[in-house]
């Protein structure tokens, strides 16, 4: 089984298509239509790499991310700065993203691929599941550069890194040590902030904290909580200035700097260190469960597995050639074979049957 990391590969080949294509501005943001058509060439480039490569490694089954997220349930921060950048971003996302999802409506119906999207659960999820459920009968591997992916090899799945263009390889011990450090340190690309970060308020919140009548007893026990666990718990009310104005995150907390030489000095004694601050302790396991793929929730990988049992396999050469031909795409009408797959082998496919699998 191949699977791939469709959101991963969908942003690479967009940006290379924007360098490559230079498509004109309109109100400060590139006309979608002028690099579209250069995208889907570098995505089905890639998809006939991929097949090429390691075909023999099985199906290609391409994860999907979706709107909803139960990791926002946990911590309703996680991912939040992608809406803002997106908005502030020079590609109009609404427009590509409609153009996106034409596209993978017909890598679905036509090409030979197994397409899966399931509610609440991201490209990573389905990743992690379908690694974990079928690497023990099988040859599995993943293809992305998405540092969580990683724990697949957990699994006895091969992760294989298109940037790096190389198979990353981990002993049983490198990659204990890199789970625990990323539980530590969070993940800044996701949102998921380190452990150590929004602990410590400064001097000057304090003061302001004081002015309206919160005091504390001793400053020097503050991060005993026994002293601030009230104003952690009321925080959201303090954060409001008498002006009503919301107060800079900055004013706040005091910065917190921890990135992985922190974090393996904290390991050294991790029990006693998370013992330092409850919040250290909160964070962890707020972490610990965003991160890591044994953490997702029973019912989004009963979802996966039972979305993944339920996809029909479908597969229409005429209608391969007809999309092709409308969108120009003619370095791949020549090549077009290489969508082209044995009869037998749909047909077993189209059974459908996770017991074929295991």
């Amino acid at each position: 089984m191949i699977i791939v990391d469709f959101s991963h590969l969908s942003m690479r080949s967009l940006y290379i298509a924007i360098s490559q294509a230079r498509p004109q501005k309109v109100d400060g943001q590139y006309i979608t239509q002028d690099f579209i058509k250069f995208y889907k060439h570098l995505m089905l480039q890639s998809l006939r790499h991929i097949s090429d490569k390691f075909g023999s490694y099985g199906d290609i089954v391409l994860a999907l991310d979706t709107k909803t997220n139960w990791r926002k349930e946990v911590y309703p921060g996680y991912k939040g700065h992608r809406k803002k950048d997106r908005d502030e971003s020079d590609v109009n996302f609404d427009e590509f993203f409609v153009h996106v999802a034409e596209f993978t409506d017909v890598l679905d119906n036509y090409f030979p691929y197994k397409v899966i999207v399931v509610d609440r659960a991201e490209a990573d999820d389905i990743v992690g599941v379908l690694s974990k459920k079928f690497a023990p009968y099988e040859k599995v591997v993943a293809i992305s550069s998405d540092k969580d992916f990683k724990q697949i090899l957990e699994y006895g799945a091969e992760l294989y890194d298109p940037i790096k263009k190389s198979y990353v390889r981990m002993s049983k011990e490198e990659l204990k040590e890199w789970k625990m450090i990323h539980i530590l340190c969070g993940d800044e690309g996701d949102g998921v902030p380190h452990i150590k970060r929004g602990t410590q308020f400064t001097d000057t919140f304090l003061s302001y904290l004081k002015q309206n009548e919160v005091y504390i007893n001793d400053p020097e026990k503050f991060n005993e909580l026994s002293i601030s666990e009230k104003l952690y718990s009321e925080f959201d009310t303090y954060k409001v200035n008498k002006k009503g104005e919301v107060l800079n995150e900055l004013d706040i907390f005091k910065a917190t700097p921890f990135g992985e030489a922190g974090a393996k000095k904290f390991m050294v004694d991790i029990k006693t260190n998370l013992k330092q601050n409850k919040i250290f302790i909160q964070n962890f396991k707020r972490n610990k469960e965003l991160v890591l793929f044994d953490s997702i929730p029973d019912d989004v990988r009963e979802s996966i597995l039972i979305t993944f049992e339920d996809i029909e396999f479908k597969y229409d050469p005429n209608e391969i050639m007809k999309f092709l031909t409308k969108n120009s795409l003619t370095a791949h009408l020549m090549n077009i074979t290489d969508f082209y797959i044995d009869g037998n082998r749909a047909k077993e496919r189209d059974s459908g049957s996770l017991a074929e699998w295991s």
